[in-house]
């Protein structure tokens, strides 16, 4: 990773951890955004946990871990436990994608990525670091087609996702993330954020965005908690850089 020597935070001490895998096969580096408060606290304390996607995009990442230093400063957000997920350029793709089958094992990249989050990374962090309040997923771009996946498998026990920029690929489509949601009880599906800029590098996933938005607005009986941002002229890396703080604030807007 970058050095982070010169890096500060108000509320928070920067950190990494090694997580011990059998699903990825080597163990797996994660920068670790504590709570300066979190050694003097109960244990009993319960950190909301923000998994937050594209780690390896250093300076776009580090713009996100300063957003949310800001925000707990000023009272906009509760101190969180947050853990990035570095995807490097040679398994990106292979890791998010659903038609990548790994022969060995018969299962594609984004599941063998799903059950690495799910059964090893998420519940390791959860409880060392008391991360056990409400669970939220940002993704961006590719990661953000890999947080409509999740929504799929997962929106009934994650808490909040956010998708920005995000596209549909494969079997992942704007009609399957519906169902998705439409066939869970009431009130047990993820608080979902999309957005997208108006530029022209972003035109693709805008019209991702606005596909999903027409498919919400057929079905007037059915009201999922979907919330969409569109980001005059932003380009494609400031959408994420804009919209992270869009979806905390609001998320908690009751804190």
């Amino acid at each position: 990773f970058p050095s982070h020597d010169n890096q500060r935070f108000a509320m928070y001490n920067l950190d990494s951890i090694a997580c011990m895998t059998h699903e990825l096969g080597a163990n797996q580096y994660h920068q670790l955004l504590l709570p300066q408060s979190f050694d003097s606290t109960s244990t009993t304390q319960q950190f909301p946990l923000i998994v937050l996607f594209d780690q390896q995009n250093h300076y776009t990442h580090n713009y996100n871990l300063q957003s949310i230093d800001i925000l707990t400063m000023h009272g906009q957000m509760p101190q969180s436990v947050v853990v990035g997920i570095p995807l490097q350029p040679e398994r990106r793709w292979e890791l998010t994608s659903t038609d990548t089958l790994k022969p060995d094992i018969q299962r594609s990249g984004a599941e063998v990525l799903d059950e690495y989050l799910m059964l090893e990374l998420i519940p390791h962090i959860q409880k060392a670091f008391h991360a056990t309040g409400p669970l939220i997923i940002i993704g961006h771009s590719r990661t953000g087609y890999y947080t409509y996946f999740l929504q799929e498998k997962h929106g009934d026990i994650i808490q909040a996702l956010g998708t920005f920029s995000g596209f549909f690929e494969n079997e992942i489509t704007a009609s399957s993330v519906y169902n998705a949601i439409q066939t869970r009880p009431p009130h047990t599906s993820a608080v979902h954020y999309i957005s997208a800029g108006t530029s022209i590098e972003e035109k693709t996933y805008f019209n991702a965005m606005n596909q999903f938005k027409t498919i919400l607005s057929v079905d007037s009986t059915i009201t999922p908690d979907v919330k969409f941002r569109v980001g005059p002229n932003e380009g494609h890396m400031t959408c994420y850089n804009m919209s992270l703080p869009w979806m905390l604030t609001d998320y908690f807007s009751n804190y």
